[in-house]
C-alpha cells in the first residue's frame, strides 16, 4: 500500500505544467542579399570587447577608471548577489528542512540530580548524550510547482547579470563618446583661437585703412562685429570644453589626469578602431538587454 503511494507520488512529480519555452523565429529573411550592391558577408559573428575597438591608451585608462569607481555598476552588483541569494533560497524549497537537537546531561550519583534531566546513576558523574534528528518539512513536487519557481528564479538572476553587462556597455559607450567630444570641442577651440586671431588682425588693419582715408568706417564696424562674433565663439568653446571635462568627473566618479584627454579630435580618431561591415543581424541577440529581457520572459 505504502510502495503504491510512493509510486504514484513520484509519477506525479514528473508531471509540470510550465509551457516550454520556445525562442520565436525572427521576422526577417534568412539569407542576406547578394549583389554588386552588397559587401562579401562573413558567417562567423564577431565577438569583440571595447579594448578591440578603443585602441587608444589614455582613452582605455579612462574607461578603467570609471569601470573600477562607477557606483551604478556597484549597485548592479549588488542586484546581481540578491538575485542569486533567492535563486538559492527558492531551490532550497524543494529540498527537505532538517533539524537536530543536541542535549548534554550531567548526572551528580549522590543527589540524583542533573543539569538537563537525566535519570540517577551511581559511581560518579556520567554525561548522557541524546541526538534527535527529523524532518520538519517537505513537500512533494507533484505539479512541479517548486521546480518551476526555482527556474524563475535562476531566469531572474541570469537577467540581473544581463543588466549589470548593459550598464557596463553603457557606461563604457558613456566614457568614450565624453571623450570624444572632448577632443572635438579642443578641435573648435583651436578654430575659434585662429578666428579670433585673424578677426584682430583684420580690425588693426581696417582701423589703420580708414585713418588714412582709404577705407570707410562701415568697413570697420563689419570687421568689429566679425571680431565680436569670433569672441562669442572663443567664450562658447571654452565653456563646452569645461562642461566635458565635468561629464568625464561625474561618468568616471573622480578626477581625469588632462594628460589622458585628447588633444583634438585629429589626435583621437585613429585609436578608434573600424568595425567590420555587413555583419549577421543575429549579433544583436548578444546584446545583454535583449538576453535580459529574455530572461525576464521565461521568468
Amino acid at each position: 500500500m505504502n510502495r503504491g503511494i510512493v509510486l504514484i507520488a513520484v509519477a506525479l512529480s514528473a508531471c509540470s505544467f510550465t509551457p516550454r519555452y520556445e525562442r520565436p523565429a525572427p521576422p526577417v529573411p534568412a539569407a542576406f542579399p547578394s549583389g554588386p550592391a552588397y559587401a562579401v558577408q562573413d558567417a562567423a559573428l564577431p565577438a569583440i570587447t571595447y579594448r578591440d575597438v578603443f585602441q587608444d591608451a589614455r582613452l582605455r585608462t579612462v574607461i578603467e577608471q570609471a569601470l573600477a569607481n562607477n557606483r551604478d555598476l556597484r549597485i548592479a552588483a549588488a542586484n546581481i548577489a540578491v538575485a542569486r541569494a533567492q535563486y538559492r533560497v527558492q531551490r532550497a524549497e524543494q529540498l527537505p528542512l532538517i533539524n537536530s537537537n543536541n542535549t548534554l546531561a550531567l548526572v551528580d550519583p549522590g543527589t540524583g540530580r542533573s543539569n538537563v534531566g537525566g535519570s540517577p546513576v551511581s559511581g560518579g558523574l556520567r554525561a548522557n548524550y541524546n541526538l534527535a534528528i527529523g524532518v520538519t518539512a517537505f513537500e512533494i513536487d507533484l505539479f512541479g510547482r517548486l521546480a518551476a519557481l526555482s527556474q524563475a528564479a535562476q531566469a531572474r538572476y541570469f537577467a540581473s547579470e544581463a543588466g549589470a553587462h548593459t550598464a557596463r556597455l553603457a557606461l563604457v559607450g558613456d566614457v568614450a563618446a565624453a571623450w570624444l567630444q572632448y577632443g572635438a570641442d579642443r578641435s573648435l577651440l583651436s578654430i575659434a583661437e585662429q578666428t579670433r586671431a585673424n578677426a584682430q588682425r583684420s580690425v588693426a588693419l581696417t582701423r589703420a585703412r580708414v585713418a588714412g582715408g582709404v577705407a570707410a568706417r562701415i568697413d570697420l564696424a563689419q570687421a568689429e562685429l566679425i571680431l565680436a562674433t569670433a569672441d562669442a565663439d572663443l567664450t562658447e568653446q571654452t565653456t563646452a570644453i569645461a562642461q566635458d571635462v565635468n561629464a568625464l568627473h561625474l561618468l568616471v566618479g573622480a578626477p581625469v589626469d588632462p594628460a589622458l584627454l585628447p588633444p583634438s579630435i585629429e589626435g583621437a580618431a585613429p585609436g578608434i578602431a573600424a568595425l567590420p561591415a555587413g555583419v549577421d543581424s543575429g549579433v544583436l541577440l548578444r546584446r545583454p538587454d535583449i538576453v535580459a529581457a529574455e530572461y525576464q520572459l521565461r521568468a
